[in-house]
């Protein structure tokens, strides 16, 4: 009845754009765009960032 949802970044240090980016593609059955996905994984940390900075709250 409800839709989950979300947004996924590597913040944890212990975490990597490379990890990321390989998890996406299996979560995606590698039908994913990969220019996108590249895009995702290496510019999505800096977004998220600047969201929680400009008080965005968000659950973890």
């Amino acid at each position: 009845m409800l839709a989950q949802g979300g947004i996924a970044a590597s913040l944890d240090p212990g975490d990597t754009p490379a990890e990321h980016e390989a998890d996406t593609l299996v979560a995606g059955a590698h039908h994913n765009k990969k220019t996108a996905v590249k895009q995702l994984v290496t510019t999505g940390p800096t977004l998220i960032k600047r969201l929680i900075a400009a008080g965005m709250p968000f659950a973890s």
